[in-house]
């Protein structure tokens, strides 16, 4: 992808305009987890991103009596910011698989409250990729981070677990006792510029991997709701999402089309029926569960070898058949079941109940016998 993409502009221009859509994309995170109140539409929809990174925040730095906006607030000032989560990586016991699930909030509300998004590959998908490449760059031990969670299932044969530290990790990314250095010593200059360099790069795979699915996923298929249902939105940013991350964590070529192929592959169906035309309800919470699925999608290409029973080529071409065979109201019209829900069902506001179902037309009485004069005898 780098090499088609290079063959029309100079190497420079595309570095620097893949750093723009990395930026916005964690702008748009840093400024959905800073709003708080209502999104406008109608359906008065809470924006819960702030105050779920506020509840992060106390649990990963244990201070407990921090109010959330003191503790958003001063996740928002650490060194990694939200993207980060606020990560003490003092506390070996801290859950950071926590923050996966909190970053496609900001950007999908974002989106849903009328501000700029990066279009990826649409804007009612445009939470999943920047949730997991925040993911990327905080959590992964590749991009100098270090992990909270598992690196991966032991291996017998030596092979190294997709998530363990490589060879060419910088020294900042390393434990101190490895790297000679007391606990909390900062890391030479050098090593920050390597490691941020190296992060840097890692994030440029990522979004031309990620581009590299998209393209295909457009061409041979459609990434439009209103053509295949949500399958063409979510589910193409879920692949695209979890090709990027399997790229940038070392995949080959195999494993990463193994990782969009498993991410694809069970977002198959999926419906576009969003409440009264918005991209509110259930999209937000819809790229909260693509994010994850790209992640362990990634996961478990790379904990392979790249080979499986059904391609991606034949997974795309089948998200264009079901599309085909979706009945129309079930792409992006609202005219589905949950898209005619009334607002008081789904809000808890106490509004009317669901329509009633339609009663079945009365039977019709019976008819009198009609009179006729009595048959004669027989003689």
């Amino acid at each position: 992808m780098r090499a088609n993409e290079e063959a029309v502009r100079p190497r420079d221009t595309l570095n620097a305009y893949l750093d723009r859509i990395a930026d916005t994309m964690f702008d748009c995170v840093d400024a959905g987890t800073s709003a708080a109140g209502i999104l406008p539409g109608g359906l008065d929809v809470p924006r819960r991103a702030r105050a779920l990174a506020g509840k992060l925040a106390r649990r990963l730095t244990g201070a407990p009596g921090d109010s959330t906006d003191e503790a958003g607030a001063r996740l928002r000032r650490s060194p990694l910011g939200i993207h980060g989560m606020g990560v003490d990586d003092s506390r070996p016991d801290a859950s950071h698989g926590l923050g996966k699930p909190v970053r496609p909030w900001p950007s999908t509300r974002k989106n849903a409250a009328g501000h700029r998004v990066v279009t990826a590959p649409t804007n009612g998908a445009a939470g999943v990729i920047p949730a997991v490449l925040g993911y990327l760059v905080t959590h992964c031990p590749e991009t100098g981070s270090a992990p909270g969670v598992a690196a991966g299932p032991a291996t017998e044969d030596g092979a190294r677990a997709p998530l363990c530290p490589h060879p060419h990790d910088s020294p900042a990314s390393a434990p101190a006792s490895e790297a000679g250095a007391e606990p909390g010593d900062e890391a030479p200059a050098s090593s920050v510029e390597e490691c941020a360099a190296r992060r840097r790069a890692l994030v440029h795979e990522f979004l031309l991997a990620a581009t590299a699915i998209g393209a295909l996923i457009k061409t041979n298929a459609s990434i439009a709701g209103a053509e295949v249902g949500c399958q063409g939105e979510v589910g193409s940013a879920s692949a695209m999402a979890a090709a990027g991350l399997a790229q940038a964590l070392g995949g080959t070529p195999q494993q990463v089309e193994n990782a969009a192929e498993i991410a694809m592959e069970h977002s198959l169906g999926l419906t576009c029926d969003p409440v009264a035309g918005l991209v509110q309800v259930p999209c937000i919470e819809r790229n909260a569960i693509a994010a994850v699925k790209a992640i362990n999608a990634a996961r478990m290409a790379l904990w392979g070898d790249g080979r499986h029973m059904v391609s991606l080529d034949v997974v795309i071409e089948t998200m264009r058949q079901t599309g085909n065979d979706m009945l129309s109201k079930y792409k992006e019209t609202s005219e589905g079941r949950p898209g005619r829900q009334r607002r008081g069902v789904l809000t808890g506001s106490g509004g009317p109940g669901p329509p009633s179902r339609a009663e079945p037309p009365p039977c019709p009485e019976p008819r009198a016998a009609p009179d006729h004069p009595p048959r004669p005898e027989p003689p």
